[in-house]
């Protein structure tokens, strides 16, 4: 996988990534089971930021997730999303928990509804691998 990872973020600045110890850490704040591939991209790098594709990416690093989703919660009606980054502007990206298996949506940082969510991927893997070959 982290030759994948390679590929799909050579035009991105990581950043090295974190323990498997600080993995169960996060881990262990959020309410929901993260995603196998989530959790091992963080290991391959603590966020990335940098265009992959077409698109602008923003990974949170892991120490930053639970900040950045208790800053944004107040504003947020969605329940069971944990969101991990954005597009730079005015979309975020998260894992929806609703479902029986997570996947990954893009959502209006303002008016962050369900209805105004759009799937990006079935995974995280999936995701950028969709944004990486993404042409409009």
């Amino acid at each position: 996988m982290e030759k994948d990872y390679l590929f799909l973020t050579k035009e991105m600045r990581l950043s090295p990534g974190v323990s498997k110890g600080q993995l169960e850490k996060l881990s262990s704040l959020v309410k929901y089971p993260l995603p196998d591939d989530f959790l091992s991209f963080f290991m391959f790098s603590n966020g990335a930021v940098g265009k992959i594709g077409i698109n602008y990416l923003r990974i949170v690093k892991a120490e930053e997730l639970i900040p950045f989703n208790e800053q944004i919660f107040a504003l947020m009606d969605t329940p069971r999303l944990f969101l991990f980054g954005s597009d730079g502007g005015g979309e975020a990206y998260g894992i929806d928990f609703r479902g029986k298996n997570p996947i990954i949506v893009q959502i209006p940082f303002i008016g962050m509804e369900w209805d105004a969510a759009i799937i990006k991927g079935n995974s995280f893997y999936e995701f950028l691998n969709n944004l990486f070959y993404e042409t409009e």
